[in-house]
């Protein structure tokens, strides 16, 4: 995918995808954003795991987001670190090493509404979740700090739910609680994203793509 979902709230920098693609192998041919994040999933290099860890190494902090990204044919690792002063940090990654590439200020905030958006997940013949943290008002670069659940426990919940290929791992509010999305490319070639609380680790559920 090219960072065109919209699922979550956070904007990459304009800037973030200058001077990165040399040395970067291409995923040929064109394909669905699905097929995209399948193959980008699968390709060898390194887990969103060991990307998120890296990240966090280079700047101390809570993440928010990580997901894999390709800009003109070449495939990176972003991760989105909240730091303790509460701005935000994207932290671009070899997707193959793992080696931080750069790191930039994260200066686009969520628009106001995009938590509602969020909040009406699961109106539309999705089940609704019931999670143990309230969103209430804080904002998305707050939900890092709301959650008493890392961003890798919550993978490895998830990964213990359903098997395959992380493509992509967020915080966001639905139906008011905070709650971790994991999208998962399964051995089938679907993604599905594993619905984690974020205050208890425990997977809510499902939602097929």
């Amino acid at each position: 995918m090219q960072h065109e979902s919209n699922r979550h709230p956070w904007v990459l920098p304009a800037a973030v995808a200058v001077a990165l693609v040399a040395g970067h192998s291409a995923v040929a041919g064109p394909a669905t954003p699905q097929e995209d994040e399948t193959v980008m999933a699968r390709a060898r290099g390194v887990t969103l795991q060991r990307a998120i860890a890296a990240a966090t190494d280079r700047v101390p902090g809570r993440v928010t987001w990580a997901a894999r990204e390709r800009f003109d044919g070449s495939t990176f690792v972003m991760v989105q670190v909240v730091k303790d002063d509460r701005t935000t940090d994207t932290v671009t990654l070899d997707s193959r090493s793992g080696k931080v590439l750069k790191v930039e200020p994260h200066v686009d905030n969520p628009k106001k509404g995009d938590d509602k958006k969020k909040d009406e997940k699961g109106k539309n013949g999705t089940p609704a979740v019931h999670g143990t943290i309230p969103a209430g008002n804080a904002r998305p670069y707050e939900y890092p700090y709301l959650a008493k659940v890392s961003m890798l426990d919550a993978i490895t919940a998830a990964l213990a739910w359903k098997k395959g290929a992380v493509v992509e791992v967020y915080l966001y509010a639905e139906a008011g609680w905070v709650l971790y999305g994991i999208e998962i490319s399964t051995a089938v070639g679907k993604i599905e994203i594993v619905q984690v609380d974020a205050g208890t680790g425990r997977v809510l559920g499902t939602v097929r793509m």
